[in-house]
């Protein structure tokens, strides 16, 4: 199994800001993505200190997803990582503004069995569910698993008016929240690692389809939380 998210963001947003007038000032990228780092080295500590798992697990900082998800493309065709080996791939961006108690996870079409587990995981920290059938998944590294044929979810917490821009700072987080998301994750990643069975994977939509709605999000999108 692998657990991934990417470490890169835009700089001083020469490319990708959302707002011109502040290129050449430095985007922090605190929620995007400091927040899935970070979750990604807790659900690690977590792991670490658990039981022991039928299944290895892999954790991973990708580079370049900004650009192109680059860093999560050059794991699955340079290294000893197969994606037939793989029972699937969790991924964490954007998960560090929980607001009203929400948790979006994209890709559980694509692993039917982690529904039951993903809807019992979120009940048992209070929050709801909420499952993004229709995300372009190639918005975020999770979407180079799903090409490959791997079950892949994506954790994000929503996008607000900070995204790509120089406000996405640290004070702007809510730690507390992001503890409940992880506790999310350990229990469907506890699903994905001591299957005794392979993880059905059901393909989505037309991958190159979905590469061509990478796209800067907009104020109209319906994700998009004040």
């Amino acid at each position: 199994v692998v657990v991934g998210a990417h470490y890169d963001h835009i700089g001083y947003g020469q490319r990708f800001a959302m707002d011109p007038a502040a290129k050449g000032t430095l985007h922090p990228g605190a929620d995007d993505n400091a927040s899935g780092v970070a979750s990604m080295l807790e659900l690690a500590r977590a792991v670490a200190h658990g039981p022991t798992l039928r299944r290895g697990v892999l954790f991973v900082a990708f580079g370049g997803e900004e650009h192109g998800l680059f860093g999560s493309a050059a794991l699955l065709q340079r290294s000893s990582v197969i994606p037939g080996r793989l029972a699937g791939m969790i991924n964490f961006d954007m998960v560090g503004r929980l607001r009203n108690n929400e948790l979006f996870i994209a890709g559980l079409e694509s692993a039917p069995a982690l529904s039951t587990s993903a809807e019992l995981a979120a009940q048992a920290e209070g929050l709801t569910l909420r499952r993004l059938t229709d995300y372009p998944y190639n918005m975020s590294d999770h979407g180079t698993f799903l090409d490959a044929g791997v079950p892949a979810l994506l954790f994000f917490t929503g996008l607000h008016n900070e995204y790509h821009t120089a406000l996405d700072t640290a004070d702007t987080l809510n730690p507390d929240g992001a503890r409940f998301v992880i506790a999310v994750a350990y229990e469907i990643l506890r699903t994905l690692a001591d299957q005794p069975g392979e993880i059905e994977y059901v393909p989505g939509k037309d991958p190159a389809i979905q590469r061509n709605l990478r796209e800067i999000a907009s104020p109209s999108n319906p994700f998009q939380q004040e």
